[in-house]
């Protein structure tokens, strides 16, 4: 079952064969998970080869503005580390403050924008 998301807005697109979704999202440290209820049964959504339901909590921002997820995230975690995140939940509603002994040991930047403010 294909689910027309609009990116910008949030909103599931309408149509005759899309009903009202129910999406249930486990944003995992190390790895994420995304079902939604189709028929009252809970659908866990594969990765892009159907093969695994446990995509790891990684990103990727490719040189071309591209972004890569997952499996195919980690592996670029080798060869360009600075534009790889990971473990971003350990960041988030966190301030600078909170995180600057974290921040050393990461691959990518973390931004002081204050001491008060979020982590960028």
């Amino acid at each position: 079952m294909k689910i027309p998301i609009d990116i910008k807005s949030g909103n599931v697109k309408k149509s005759p064969e899309v009903k009202d979704v129910i999406i249930g999202i486990d944003l995992g440290t190390t790895n994420s998970l995304v079902a939604y209820i189709d028929n009252g049964n809970a659908v866990v959504i594969k990765d892009q080869n159907g093969a695994h339901a446990l995509i790891p909590s990684i990103v990727h921002f490719t040189d071309n503005n591209e972004i890569l997820v997952g499996d195919d995230a980690r592996l670029k975690m080798l060869t360009k580390p600075e534009r790889t995140v990971k473990s971003v939940k350990r960041l988030m509603g966190k301030s600078y403050h909170d995180l600057k002994d974290f921040a050393v040991n990461c691959s990518y930047e973390i931004m002081d924008g204050g001491q008060e403010e979020l982590v960028k």
